[in-house]
């Protein structure tokens, strides 16, 4: 009792009580002192073991502890959030994590079922993803938006098994993951794939926008030629029949009349000629588009004298194909058209050049610049010339860069690769109509 009252452990007591029944023994008898040193050594040696002893488990204690609380702040604190649900989906554990995870103070999580955080639409995938779990044994996986007690919604990776509770009842572990940032990055780059695709068709679509248009152009051209353009031409034939006729002097009435006919279906056969122009240039067929911006620019000056215009070619500019041809004389036809309505320029700059450059890529450059009055950033996406030219170029890969300021002019940069062009003409030749 003495030895209960002192607080001593039984395994002490009973080593005490073993030490003290030998020292009773030993002082009973007749013991020489060379004995007595000897009990003496013996007892500081087993004091000095039960000193070991009682440090070691000190220690021992003391590791557990720190053990204990590393992985209490491990669970608390870790970066997923920990939950035990029971059978029927109540929580009955979480960690700090979890609970801020839904926003909710987790004394309040308790005894509530997890599934009033699941968002309503993927109710029925949370039930059959919790039954799934206790049905099969290892780890399930999945993907869930869940729902904070403020409305915010978040994606979250779940990560569960069924195992057993301390009273040995079933329990579901659940270790939630918040995705939201690499759900919300994937969804942007699947965005940003659906818009490159969608991209992508819209050019070439626009690029078969475009070769309709131009063989569209090429038959109206050529109807204006063969059909309408003969009957102009036997019209002005009949006309002059009947000024060469003899009894017409008679009839000077008819004879001006005729005359009449004749300079009118002069003036439509003129007209015709700039409209096929227009329509589709015949050198463009036939000569090749160094030609065609030739006539094209002496066309512009002999128009427009009082306006310098500078033409330079350099390079071979043959057989770089029909669309990057069209597109090249249509942009510098806009361009003109353009600097002759809007820029009151004194000065235009033509450059035209084919190039590779360090990487063996074959090139277009084109640039067409002024000294004329400029225009406003902000307003150089509203006109249609513009956004026709930049589209044309954008359809074969090209690159349009459009450089102007108030008094500053304007400068108009394009870049188109050749190789390519026979993509695209594979690509739009679906498109083409038969004529």
């Amino acid at each position: 009792m003495k030895y209960q009252r002192n607080g001593l452990k039984p395994r002490k007591m009973k080593l005490r009580a073993r030490a003290e029944a030998r020292i009773s023994r030993v002082a009973g008898t007749e013991t020489s002192s060379r004995s007595a040193e000897a009990l003496l050594h013996e007892l500081q040696v087993h004091q000095i073991e039960l000193e070991m002893q009682n440090e070691t488990l000190r220690r021992a204690q003391i590791d557990l502890e720190t053990s204990r609380d590393r992985y209490v702040e491990l669970f608390e604190f870790a970066p997923v959030g920990y939950f035990t649900l029971t059978s029927s989906g109540l929580i009955v554990a979480a960690n700090l994590t979890g609970a801020a995870l839904l926003g909710e103070v987790r004394t309040k999580l308790y005894n509530r079922r997890f599934s009033r955080f699941i968002v309503p639409a993927n109710s029925d995938r949370w039930h059959n993803y919790f039954l799934h779990v206790q049905r099969h044994s290892g780890r399930q996986s999945c993907n869930l938006a869940l729902q904070r007690s403020d409305g915010s919604v978040f994606y979250a990776h779940l990560d569960s098994l069924c195992a057993k509770d301390p009273d040995d009842h079933p329990a579901v572990r659940v270790a939630l993951t918040d995705i939201t940032a690499e759900t919300e990055l994937q969804s942007t780059l699947q965005n940003a794939e659906i818009k490159f695709q969608l991209l992508q068709q819209n050019r070439l679509l626009t690029g078969s926008m475009y070769a309709l248009q131009e063989n569209e152009r090429r038959h109206i051209a050529r109807e204006l030629h063969d059909e309408l353009g003969q009957w102009l031409t036997a019209i002005q034939a009949e006309a002059e029949a009947i000024c060469s006729s003899r009894e017409i002097a008679r009839c000077p009435g008819i004879l001006a009349s005729a005359r009449a006919i004749i300079e009118c279906a002069a003036e439509e056969h003129e007209m015709i000629h700039k409209m096929m122009r227009r329509l589709r240039p015949s050198l463009l067929d036939a000569l090749g588009l160094a030609d065609s911006l030739q006539e094209l620019v002496a066309e512009w000056r002999a128009r427009y004298p009082q306006v310098h215009c500078d033409l330079a070619l350099n390079g071979d500019l043959g057989g770089v194909g029909d669309p990057l041809d069209i597109t090249v004389y249509r942009v510098v036809q806009e361009a003109l058209t353009n600097i002759a309505k809007h820029a009151q320029a004194s000065r235009v700059s033509l450059r035209l050049q084919r190039i590779r450059d360090a990487a063996a890529a074959d090139t277009l450059l084109l640039s067409v610049s002024d000294d004329g009055k400029g225009m406003v950033p902000e307003t150089s996406t509203r006109g249609l010339g513009l956004l026709g030219m930049r589209e044309r170029v954008i359809a074969l890969d090209g690159e349009f860069m459009l450089n102007c300021a108030p008094g500053q002019g304007v400068r108009i940069e394009v870049r188109l690769p050749l190789v390519n062009q026979l993509r695209h003409q594979e690509e739009q030749h679906v498109f083409e109509p038969h004529l």
